[in-house]
């Protein structure tokens, strides 16, 4: 059942601004989400990358026939996470779109998507559309394409932190790897800040989880919203979404009914080894300090050489394979490779919350 009233039409949703929350995974994305989400006036649906998924594909195309709409839903389903977690019933979907035709074009047809999709936290009389997907750092640039008005909600957590809660999370990596992601993620975000430095707010997920009313009243006057103290409960909706939902209920997303707490922040000091510390310091240095972070500046002993080119080889495997080149395919050769993954994967994700994503 989705949350829209009858009386919002197609032009309410299309004059919705939009904004996305972006920084590395594991720094506070999915807390602030659901910090939003109980503000009460803006809806934030789960995760997923379908903006970036069918952008090649309907860019600049717009939707006059029910056949446009029906095939277009066909390829939206092909995104794993769409599928399996928005909780959207194809044809009631494509019924709903239906009715709004014509649709003039892609932004305008993710915009009602996202104000159809179904959410726990009660809103009334809506007033702006969010997108959480850390994934999204990444490709701020073609996201802007879309939607060249949005604003960015960049969120930054301490490099050591980050890993440690990685760890947590998905099991021990190499942290030379996770360190590099780090960078990478901020870095990119930082490039499209100097570009558009007004479209971007940024918060570290320490003064968060410390001073989470300060931080939040901050960010909401960067959006036009009005503060609630709701947005201090979340965790009460977010206790019962969590139970309710096969990706929030994920290993790695447990915690998230649980009331904020500044506790975890430093739990890599005793979590982490002193040399996971040294290479995430020697990768990261630059950046740790210009978000104030303390650090010393660290090399690296010859021993630790293979550890270090380790690691450098899967983040730049990783980074070639997923970043370049799967979403710079063709749509149509990448909608079959994610059919394909997901005859072996979907498992993962619909299984019991003990599994990983």
């Amino acid at each position: 059942m989705n949350n829209l009233p009858e009386v919002f039409s197609q032009q309410d949703v299309q004059e919705l601004p939009f904004f996305f929350i972006v920084g590395r995974g594991r720094s506070g994305t999915t807390l602030l989400q659901m910090m939003l989400n109980a503000q009460g006036k803006v809806t934030i649906p789960l995760e997923s990358k379908f903006i970036l998924h069918l952008q090649g594909k309907y860019e600049g195309r717009s939707f006059t026939s029910p056949l446009e709409i029906r095939q277009f839903c066909e390829d939206l389903y092909t995104n794993r996470k769409f599928r399996l977690f928005w909780n959207v019933e194809k044809e009631a979907l494509i019924t709903f779109l239906s009715g709004q035709l014509p649709v003039r074009g892609f932004p305008e047809i993710c915009k009602l998507i996202y104000a159809y999709a179904p959410t726990p936290f009660p809103f009334h009389n809506l007033c702006m559309l969010g997108d959480k997907n850390p994934f999204y750092s990444l490709y701020i640039p073609a996201l802007l394409r879309t939607f060249p008005e949005a604003r960015f909600v960049h969120l930054i957590r301490d490099a050591r932190a980050n890993v440690w809660s990685h760890y947590k999370a998905f099991g021990k990596k190499n942290a030379v790897h996770m360190a590099s992601q780090w960078k990478l993620y901020n870095q990119r975000v930082e490039a499209a800040k100097r570009e558009k430095p007004d479209r971007f707010h940024t918060l570290r997920y320490e003064d968060l989880v410390s001073n989470p009313e300060e931080t939040l009243r901050s960010l909401c006057t960067f959006l036009n919203l009005a503060y609630s103290p709701a947005m201090l409960d979340y965790h009460l909706t977010a206790d019962k979404w969590a139970k309710e939902s096969s990706y929030l209920n994920l290993k790695h997303h447990l915690a998230i009914g649980k009331k904020v707490s500044p506790a975890k922040a430093g739990g890599w000091k005793e979590g982490l080894t002193s040399f996971e510390v040294r290479c995430i310091e020697h990768v990261a240095y630059e950046e740790l300090l210009r978000y104030g972070y303390p650090v010393e500046k660290q090399s690296l002993a010859s021993s630790a050489l293979l550890y270090w080119a380790m690691g450098k080889i899967r983040f730049h495997i990783q980074h070639l394979l997923i970043q370049k080149v799967l979403f710079s395919m063709p749509f149509s050769l990448r909608k079959h490779i994610f059919n394909g993954l997901s005859l072996f994967f979907d498992a993962r994700y619909t299984g019991s919350g003990t599994e990983q994503a």
